[in-house]
């Protein structure tokens, strides 16, 4: 293209304008009225910025002026410098701090200038934030000839926007011409001799940072090896009180085992003398001719009919059985024992009246006679036969609060030995697993 003179107004005033020579063109420049054209310079900052970092966000303001022609308004972009103090933590915010240090850049390398629009460097998500990128050049770049600049850090793509009635138009291409830009080539190497500046001071604070980190680390190390040997003492003696507790209560266990054994035995052998004692002093009664009152309420004769009404035993008790170890008094009990329900054999109606006296005598001389004809060494056989023949009664013991097997075992029987029995009966592998109102069978 050829160096051409040409008309033009800047800020309203007419000037004569000296149109570059070199440049070279970048998709589609014109559109909607307007060229844009960008030193060779620029674009080369602009790119510096995005590789310096190429996940972080960066801004640069342009710098140049605009030239209205009858063709078009041209806005030449002749410099670029970087903001600094950028606040993108929070949300996308250019900072009073930023601004001033682009003040000062400008006042410090560049004359004759003013600022034409901005450029947003950094990944392309980022640059997808259409809302708040357009809220942003709103608030800052008033105006419709203000230019915005997107560079993907990463696709190293690029393209320029202008703000129409609210939103971001792209423009399909630009000019970039070349030229002799000491302004811009001064700021350039003042930045990149800030930017080594700046990398040697992170470096050396981080070498420190490491250094005080190890430091650290060491400390904690030797702190973390004093609670570990304070740990492992405290286990220690944690387990060697864990194993003399065990160890207690073992022995304590294997004594109140020996306690309820003995217990145990010295109630049944109380039993059995008691037992003893008590078919002595029935056979001394019957031999002085006297009768215990339920025998002679079961001989008692029916007056109606004259006839000899012997009342059967009551479900759940033993007849003949005077030994209280094996005797199941279950009605007599605590805990509402319910044996199920016999029958017994009706009085001989057949017999008439005239068996009612004989009747009674022989039953006296009957009971009388067997027990003095019992002796003290067949106890255990006697015993042994009343226990079968109660055991064929099949009798039921309802649980109450508190009650055990071994609790219910002697209730019933006055002694423990029947616990077994008892988990038999039932089916019960743990014999403390037994529930209140359980219907328990007993032997």
């Amino acid at each position: 293209m050829e160096n051409t003179n040409q008309k033009g107004q800047i800020n309203g005033s007419a000037v004569t304008i000296k149109m570059p020579k070199n440049i070279r063109q970048v998709g589609n420049v014109l559109y909607h009225g307007r060229t844009i054209y960008v030193e060779d310079y620029v674009m080369t900052f602009i790119k510096q910025l995005a590789d310096i970092d190429p996940g972080e966000l960066r801004v640069a303001i342009f710098l140049g002026y605009t030239v209205k022609t009858d063709d078009a308004k041209n806005i030449f972009i002749k410099g670029a410098v970087e903001m600094k103090n950028t606040d993108f933590g929070t949300g996308m915010t250019l900072t009073d701090d930023g601004w001033t240090s682009v003040y000062e850049s400008i006042k410090k390398y560049f004359t004759d200038v003013e600022i034409v629009g901005w450029a947003l460097i950094g990944p392309g998500f980022y640059l997808e934030s259409n809302d708040k990128i357009r809220k942003v050049h709103s608030d800052n770049f008033s105006g419709n000839d203000k230019v915005l600049l997107k560079m993907d850090s990463m696709e190293r793509e690029e393209a320029f926007y202008f703000c129409e009635n609210n939103q971001l138009i792209k423009q399909p291409g630009f000019y970039i011409y070349y030229e002799k830009n000491e302004e811009m080539q001064n700021y350039m190497i003042e930045y990149k001799e800030e930017k080594t500046v700046r990398e040697e001071a992170v470096y050396n604070d981080q070498t420190t940072k490491k250094i005080r980190s190890v430091i650290q680390d060491k400390k904690e190390i030797k702190e973390d090896r004093n609670v570990v040997r304070l740990l492992y003492v405290a286990s220690s003696l944690l387990a060697i009180i864990v194993l003399v507790i065990a160890a207690t209560m073992l022995d304590s266990y294997d004594k109140m085992k020996k306690m309820e054994s003995a217990l145990s035995t010295i109630s049944q052998n109380l039993n059995v003398a008691g037992g003893n004692g008590d078919k002595q002093v029935a056979a001394n009664d019957a031999g002085a001719g006297t009768t215990t009152p339920e025998k002679e309420e079961n001989d008692a004769t029916d007056p109606a009919t004259g006839k000899d009404t012997d009342k059967t035993t009551e479900p759940g008790t033993d007849v003949g059985n005077t030994d209280d170890s094996q005797s199941v008094q279950v009605d007599k009990a605590e805990g509402n024992v319910t044996p199920e329900p016999q029958t017994t054999e009706a009085p001989d109606k057949s017999s008439g009246n005239e068996q009612t006296g004989d009747s009674k005598d022989s039953s006296k001389k009957d009971d009388s006679s067997d027990v003095i004809k019992k002796d003290p060494s067949t106890t255990k056989k006697d015993t042994k036969k009343d226990t079968e023949s109660a055991s064929a009664a099949v009798k039921y013991y309802t649980v109450k609060t508190g009650d055990s097997l071994a609790s219910i075992s002697y209730k019933l029987y006055k002694t423990y030995t029947y616990m077994d029995e008892i988990k038999k009966l039932n089916n019960i592998e743990d014999e403390d697993k037994i529930l209140i109102g359980q219907k328990l069978r007993v032997p």
